[in-house]
């Protein structure tokens, strides 16, 4: 499994859908707000962790399989 490309903009458009805001998510999450907006604009990688902590809160798949080397869609 690895990391899907637009992580980004899952992670925003399923905040949004929520109708929260980054401090809020953050809060939720335990982390802080300015993190939140590192991974919505890409500038910043979650770790699996974090990724696993976004992927049960905002109920999204941020993790792709791994065909021959290439995340498939």
């Amino acid at each position: 499994m690895m990391l899907r490309e637009d992580f980004s903009s899952v992670i925003k458009n399923a905040r949004e859908s929520l109708g929260i805001t980054q401090e809020e998510l953050g809060r939720k999450i335990n982390e802080k707000p300015s993190m939140i907006g590192h991974l919505e604009n890409g500038s910043m990688k979650p770790d699996d962790i974090l990724a696993k902590k976004l992927e049960h809160f905002l109920k999204i798949h941020l993790f792709v399989p791994v065909e021959d080397g290439v995340a498939s869609q």
